[in-house]
């Protein structure tokens, strides 16, 4: 189910309660997933600070991403709502997969 798209206005006036109970839930899901990786593909754990840090680190990236797709629909007409078309645009800023190793051990690029 997608959650309903609330006007930039609103999400503007959310309080910092709201924005840390977000952070914690994201950091709570970065923490469960990197350990049962580990576990599952890797027969590896991960240390209490690995999984804190790797948290923090895609709490600050997934704000980032928000706030540049926020930038692309206020540029764009200055709409309020940001739309998938933003999404889009702020993907493509993202490295390309091809930089990171892929799943054999290989590198792709030669």
């Amino acid at each position: 189910m997608i959650p309903q798209s609330r006007p930039m206005s609103d999400v503007d006036a959310s309080d910092d309660a709201e924005r840390a109970s977000l952070a914690e839930r994201v950091k709570a899901h970065v923490v469960r997933l990197s350990e049962s990786v580990a576990r599952r593909d890797h027969d590896k754990t991960v240390t209490p600070r690995f999984a804190s840090a790797l948290a923090e680190l895609t709490f600050r990236f997934t704000e980032s991403c928000a706030r540049d797709a926020r930038a692309y629909a206020e540029h764009d007409g200055k709409r309020d709502v940001v739309t998938l078309k933003d999404v889009d645009l702020r993907a493509r800023r993202a490295p390309s997969r091809r930089a990171r190793p892929s799943d054999d051990g290989d590198n792709d690029e030669s």
